[in-house]
């Protein structure tokens, strides 16, 4: 058998044909090799250029966020400071603001509020103050520190705070007198529970309060303002000779404390409090609210009636 296969030549053609078949075999790993490296290199493209793609839309998305922070005002409290101002978005799309940050600039301390989540569409704006007043936790700040803030926004972006003087916005008032007071800052506690501040203008007539407010001393001559226990706050309705008043007092700590006298220092914003007292002969009425000082101006005599605001007594 093999010398008829010799004959006709089939087993030496048989050895040459392995050889093909392998070389045919290596391309074809070769070449296997080859698309697959070819495939992932394209993978590796296509997922760089979405991602270059997806970069380039944020960055551009960043670039057009437009904000700007107005009326801004700093109150401080055990603590807390109480940010208030309006922002606005000026640009053509959605913007959410998730942090504030401030600074104190007085001590070189700064804080920031994570918690924040405020989301404004193109043209919309949002007031913080009062009730909404953005806090921030700065255990070293005094009200009469200067501040500076900024919000971030969820694509990054820092927005400022313009600067605003609190002396020259005070100073609308000094035809009325020597003090005058921060309208936006009135709130009132109830005496259970002191350490939580109430922004409204609708009080509860028959629970305690204690009423609060910033008085700033702008005095020209720039002399201390020494007020005396006969500083108080009172109420009247216009249809009805009921009254009620709430006496000058102390607050230190979140604890009501005996009253002996209060200094207003120049250009110095300070929270001054007044009570605790009811208003149950009020209840249901609207009433006219001013703030009477009595005290001294350096050696000489004072005396203020600051027309202030006006409560609706609930019953």
């Amino acid at each position: 058998m093999k010398r008829a296969l010799l004959r006709n030549g089939l087993l030496k053609n048989s050895r040459g044909l392995s050889g093909v078949i392998a070389s045919i075999f290596i391309m074809l790993v070769i070449v296997l090799i080859y698309f697959n490296v070819f495939i992932y290199v394209l993978n590796r493209y296509t997922s760089y250029q979405e991602i270059v793609s997806s970069v380039s839309q944020d960055e551009l998305e960043r670039l057009y966020e437009r904000l700007t922070v107005s009326d801004v005002n700093y109150t401080v409290e055990e603590g807390i400071v109480y940010v208030e101002g309006t922002v606005r978005n000026e640009g053509t799309l959605p913007v959410q603001l998730v942090v504030l940050w401030l600074l104190d600039s007085t001590i070189n301390e700064y804080g920031y509020n994570d918690t924040i989540s405020i989301s404004l569409k193109p043209n919309e704006s949002f007031q913080f103050g009062g009730s909404k007043a953005l806090k921030v936790a700065l255990e070293d700040a005094s009200s009469n520190h200067n501040f500076s803030a900024w919000f971030v926004t969820s694509r990054g972006n820092l927005v400022p705070f313009q600067q605003t003087s609190r002396i020259i916005v005070a100073n609308l008032a000094q035809g009325i007198g020597a003090v005058a007071m921060d309208f936006s800052s009135f709130r009132y506690y109830l005496t259970e529970n002191m350490d939580e501040p109430i922004f409204s203008f609708t009080v509860p007539a028959r629970e305690k309060t204690v009423f609060a407010v910033y008085l700033t001393n702008l005095d020209p001559t720039h002399e201390v303002i020494n007020l005396t226990g006969y500083s108080c706050i009172w109420a009247r309705p216009p249809y009805s000779s009921e009254s009620q008043y709430w006496p000058i007092t102390k607050v230190e700590n979140g604890t009501i404390e005996d009253f002996d006298y209060l200094l207003l220092e120049y250009g110095k914003p300070t929270l001054v409090y007044f009570g605790p007292n009811k208003a149950d002969r009020l209840a249901g009425d609207v009433t006219a609210v001013s703030i009477l000082l009595h005290g001294k101006i350096g050696s000489s005599d004072y005396g203020q009636n600051i027309p202030f605001i006006s409560i609706y007594f609930s019953p």
